[in-house]
């Protein structure tokens, strides 16, 4: 069975928004402020929250993956919340 893309109620293609997490360094400038650049010191973890957006409608879908198998990390629409 080939894989379909979650599609909203509408028929839009879904997105998927997450919440992303990492870790920066900033260097205290001789002001006592903060410097603008920062460095990255750890990657980008995901966090186990996210949902499927509609951008034409707003409906905002749960999503479910298996993580192992020939479906593991394919986005599948679940309920509407």
């Amino acid at each position: 069975m080939e894989y379909e893309k979650p599609k909203c109620e509408c028929g839009t293609d879904l997105v998927v928004r997450m919440d992303k997490i990492a870790e920066f360094e900033f260097a205290i400038k001789k002001d006592g402020r903060i410097s603008k650049k920062g460095k990255r010191v750890t990657a980008f973890s995901q966090s186990n929250w996210g949902s499927l957006h509609c951008n034409k409608c707003g409906n905002i879908y749960e999503f479910n993956y298996d993580l192992i198998g020939q479906e593991s990390f394919k986005f599948k629409r679940e309920e509407q919340l």
